[in-house]
C-alpha cells in the first residue's frame, strides 16, 4: 500500500509515467526470485529496492523541461 502511495506521489511531483517502473521492474523480479529460492528475503529486498528508488524520485523531483 505504502509504495502505491510514493508511486502516486512521486508521479504527482513531475516524473509521470516513468514513476511506474520501480513498481514494474521490482515486484515481478521480488515475487518470481522469492518462488524460486522458497524464502522471503529476495521480496523484502525487491521491496526495498522499490522504496529506495521512489522515495529518491520524490526527494529530487523533476526539473521542468524549458
Amino acid at each position: 500500500m505504502i509504495e502505491f502511495i510514493l508511486t502516486i506521489y512521486a508521479w504527482r511531483k513531475g516524473w509521470g509515467p516513468v514513476a511506474l517502473l520501480p513498481l514494474a521492474v521490482g515486484l515481478p523480479i521480488g515475487i518470481f526470485s522469492a518462488g524460486a529460492t522458497n524464502s522471503i528475503l529476495p521480496a523484502v529486498m525487491a521491496d526495498l529496492l522499490i522504496y529506495a528508488a521512489l522515495i529518491a524520485m520524490i526527494v529530487a523531483g523533476r526539473e521542468k523541461n524549458t
